[in-house]
């Protein structure tokens, strides 16, 4: 099993949002995102996302580069997350 992390982040996001008949979508672009606890830094994130007119339905796509310290450790490394929300359950990986 993978070690875990513990903590908090703060972010700032930019958004561009675009609007269909039938869906709406926006790119967002973190201009800083800060990171407290096991992992100390920061990173700097691009996020896709795009939702449906059913309430609480979506998905999102994001590429992260972070800069820090995990447990002491000082460097920099990537993180591919995604998830889809279905009437406000999610599924993330």
């Amino acid at each position: 099993m993978c070690p875990g992390a513990a903590g908090t982040f703060e972010l700032k996001l930019c958004r561009w949002a675009c609007t269909t008949k039938k869906t709406t979508c926006s790119v967002a672009r973190l201009s800083t995102r800060h990171f407290r606890g096991d992992l100390n830094g920061a990173g700097r994130v691009e996020v896709r996302t795009a939702g449906t007119k059913v309430k609480g339905s979506g998905g999102y796509v994001a590429i992260e580069k972070v800069m820090g310290a995990p447990n002491g450790r000082h460097g920099t490394f990537f993180l591919q997350h995604s998830g889809i929300v279905n009437r406000e359950a999610q599924q993330l990986r």
